[in-house]
Parts: C-alpha cells; sequence; structure tokens
C-alpha cells in the first residue's frame, strides 16, 4: 500500500510505462525517478525484480522503497555489501523465506557479472530488470555491458533510468539500447557507429572522429531513442545557479614545465624522470602538474602550490558560516584541500574511493565536505551546501553533470553558486581551460539531440 502521493510528472511516466515491457526513464537527479520504478513494479505486480545500480545509489532504492510503501506483500533486498556466495545463499533464503512476497533484489553494476552470481541470475527466473544511472552500461565491450545485454534476452521486461544517458556522446546510447532492445539500434556497434558518426583516416591506418563535424543522423537518432523513452516535464522551480570562474597563474617554473611536457611527452626533473607514455597519460600529467604535483619513476614531485593558495583565497572570501562541497579528481588533490581547510582553521569529511565520512558533514560537526567526483557524483543529496568548488575536473560529461546535480536539485531553496578554480598559462590555454570547453560544447550537443 503507497503512503505518498505521486507528482503529476510521476503519475505521466508511469502511465507510459505501464502497458510496455522496455523502456527508457530519462529524468534528472531529485525528481523522483526510483518511485516511478517502484510503482511500476507495484503496480505490474513483478514476482521477481533485480534492480542494478552504482553501489552508493543501491542504499536508496531501500530507503526510498520503506519512505512510499508498507511492505504487505514486497521485500526488497539489498545485496551490494556481501561476498558473491553470499549473494547467492541471500537471494536464495529470501525467495524462500518470501515465497508468497514480491521480490525487489538490489545490487551493483561491479559485481552484478561476476560468479557465482551472473550464473544464477541467468537462471533464476527474473520477470525484470531496472538499470539505475544506465549510462554506467555505455561501454559496448565492458563485462558489465555484456553481461547485461545477455541477461536482457532472458527477461521479459527491461528498463533504464539515467538523467545523462548520453554521458559523453551520441554513440553511448547504443550499449544502453543493447540491454533494452536490440532492434532498435542492433547489434554490431561498427555498424552503429559508421551510421551516426562521421570518422576520418589518420596515419598508420587508424580513425578518429571529425572534430568539425563528429555525428550525423541525430534526427534519426533522437527518433529512435524515444521510440521508447519519456521524459517528464518536471515542473520544480530550483533557484538560481551560477558558475564564477577563479583564476590563478600558473608559476614560472610549472609554466616551462607544461610546455615541454605537452611538447615531449616527457619531462626529466632532478628527483626522477615524468614519461607520459601516450595522449591519454599526457592529458592526466598536466592536470596533475598544474595542481602542482607529479609523480615520476622515484615518487610523488612537488612542483608548486598555487592551486591550493587559490583555493585558500576563494574560501576566505565566502561566509565562514556556510557549508561547502570542494569537488577534485585526485587523491593528491584531496589532500591537499584538507591540509588547507586544516591551515584555515575549518574542520573537512570526505567521500573518495579511500573512505566515506559523510555523515560528519551531515551532521554538522565538519563545514567542508571533499567529494573525489569518480566516488560521489551520484546518489546522494548535498543540498546543505549552496557553494560548490571545482578544485580539479572529470573529463566525463556525465560525471560533471551529475556532480553538480548534488547541490543544484529539488531540496535547495538557495541560488546555488559554482567557482571553478582554474590555472592559466602567459600564452595558450592550460588543460584546466580545455576541459572547461570540452565539457561546456559536449553539454550543447547532447542537449541538442535530447531536445530535437
Amino acid at each position: 500500500m503507497t503512503m505518498t502521493k505521486l507528482w503529476k510528472h510521476q503519475t505521466e511516466a508511469l502511465e507510459y510505462f505501464k502497458p510496455r515491457n522496455y523502456g527508457a526513464l530519462y529524468t534528472k537527479p531529485g525528481t523522483g525517478k526510483t518511485r516511478i520504478m517502484i510503482d511500476l513494479i507495484t503496480k505490474r505486480k513483478f514476482k521477481l525484480t533485480l534492480v542494478v545500480c552504482p553501489k552508493k545509489v543501491c542504499r536508496v532504492w531501500p530507503t526510498e522503497f520503506n519512505k512510499h510503501y508498507r511492505q504487505n506483500i514486497y521485500k526488497i533486498l539489498d545485496v551490494s555489501g556481501l561476498s558473491g556466495e553470499r549473494k547467492v545463499s541471500e537471494i536464495k533464503k529470501a525467495i524462500k523465506l518470501y515465497k508468497d512476497f514480491h521480490l525487489i533484489i538490489v545490487n551493483n553494476y561491479d559485481s552484478v557479472w561476476r560468479e557465482p552470481l551472473r550464473n544464477y541470475l541467468l537462471k533464476v527466473g527474473l520477470d525484470c530488470v531496472i538499470c539505475d544511472e544506465s549510462h554506467r552500461i555505455k561501454t559496448p565491450g565492458s563485462k558489465v555491458s555484456r553481461f547485461l545485454t545477455l541477461l536482457g534476452k532472458r527477461v521479459p521486461n527491461r528498463f533504464l533510468m539515467t538523467g545523462t544517458p548520453l554521458a559523453q556522446s551520441p554513440l553511448d546510447i547504443y550499449a544502453q539500447y543493447r540491454f533494452l532492445n536490440p532492434e532498435i539500434f542492433g547489434t554490431n556497434y561498427a555498424v552503429f557507429k559508421e551510421r551516426y558518426a562521421n570518422w576520418i583516416q589518420v596515419p598508420g591506418g587508424f580513425s578518429m572522429l571529425n572534430k568539425s563535424n563528429p555525428y550525423k543522423n541525430l534526427d534519426e537518432l533522437h527518433e529512435k531513442m524515444f521510440s521508447c523513452a519519456f521524459m517528464p516535464e518536471v515542473h520544480q522551480n530550483l533557484p538560481l545557479v551560477q558558475d564564477i570562474p577563479w583564476e590563478f597563474d600558473l608559476p614560472k617554473k610549472t609554466e616551462e614545465y607544461y610546455r615541454e611536457l605537452r611538447k615531449e611527452g616527457v619531462l626529466e626533473l632532478k628527483q626522477g624522470l615524468v614519461d607520459s607514455g601516450n595522449v591519454l597519460a599526457v592529458i592526466l600529467r598536466l592536470q596533475q602538474l598544474t595542481s602542482g604535483y607529479l609523480p615520476t619513476d622515484e615518487g610523488v614531485v612537488k612542483i608548486d602550490t598555487a592551486r591550493k593558495d587559490a583555493f585558500k583565497e576563494l574560501m576566505s572570501s565566502l561566509p565562514e558560516e556556510e557549508a561547502l562541497v570542494v569537488f577534485a579528481r585526485f587523491i593528491p588533490d584531496i589532500r591537499n584541500i584538507r591540509k588547507a581547510v586544516r591551515e584555515m582553521g575549518r574542520k573537512s569529511s570526505e567521500i573518495s574511493g579511500r573512505r566515506d565520512t559523510s555523515s560528519n558533514w551531515y551532521s554538522g560537526k565538519t563545514s567542508v565536505l571533499v567529494v573525489q567526483i569518480s566516488a560521489g557524483s551520484e546518489g546522494i543529496d548535498l543540498t546543505r551546501a549552496r557553494y560548490g568548488i571545482y578544485y580539479t575536473k572529470t573529463h566525463a560529461l556525465w560525471q560533471y553533470q551529475q556532480s553538480r546535480k548534488r547541490l543544484h536539485r529539488p531540496g535547495q531553496d538557495r541560488p546555488t553558486i559554482f567557482y571553478h578554480i582554474t590555472g592559466k598559462l602567459t600564452k595558450g590555454k592550460t588543460i584546466d581551460e580545455l576541459i572547461n570547453d570540452s565539457l561546456a560544447s559536449n553539454q550543447e550537443l547532447i542537449e541538442s539531440i535530447l531536445t530535437l
């Protein structure tokens, strides 16, 4: 029995999905997409449902279910924190114990494809599979994407949920729809890429996207996407959001290192050798250099404190009574941020791949929350803060978009301000500026496809 009333856009979405056995829900964080799918499960009376989502989002499902429903005929089981053998044993136990109930199993993307759970899920007879934050399966060759494609062929009802279906490019939709319904975009990724992307030949026999005109047939892509997708109009008046650059100049010596590393891909320091190896590694090293350090064959070498000093200057300009969220990409950045916070006489908490002490921030024991973007861009509500600071950024558009929605979402009742700490060269653009440009241009592309 439901205990809360649906919003108008939730009712519209539910009506869209009720007669369908597959579909995609595109809606932003904080708009109640979990509730929509919970209602779909209960209205359709699915006996055995699997929900797959990022690990931090797994705990949201039981919370939301218990908020909206009395568990009279439904049971929800989160197995994300268990070992492989225990996952299977707990599911078997629940199926036996609650044989007269409808069971919802929640598990994370990182482990759903691993044995022995993989083999068990293929045979257990699922009625429905829901991929929450489905952009996590956008890479066609990944093990999780391939497994869910196989699982999708054996399950009669399949649904996707995400606010960023085209996380990095229009090509991201292929693997998600291969799970949803392979007839829509086919099962040959090479053919799909030829249909929707413009490629040029480069020396060595390789192909790359034409930067000036990378994609084609986007009207058709949009039409096929929305043949089974629903994107509700959400009438929620969020406060204004503002983006402010916070610039600093790279020190002279750092700029010299930067130019040499960009040109040669190799940099020899007294403390060791920096060897990038390939273009992606060069980008990584340049971003680390602008943060004032470089990994060498002899260990991490401190270069300067310019970014850290810029961050401290920014912090001093903001009201001390305000809670802050600081996003960063690398663990050394997180260490520098937390050190700077201590030097400013404040206390911080952390969400990263190594620890989660955010409970102290939520309870008010600390005023600054430092978030590693890869670990804290989904499934959390950070509306306690109205100020967000990007110390360093990811170039992954979906992570960037999701991280912003941690603050600027329903529940935020004050204007939200994002500061972007950006290193500057005397001539030319830094990697900070290039990432900013890339995120901005991809944003425009994605929005154009979704609103054709």
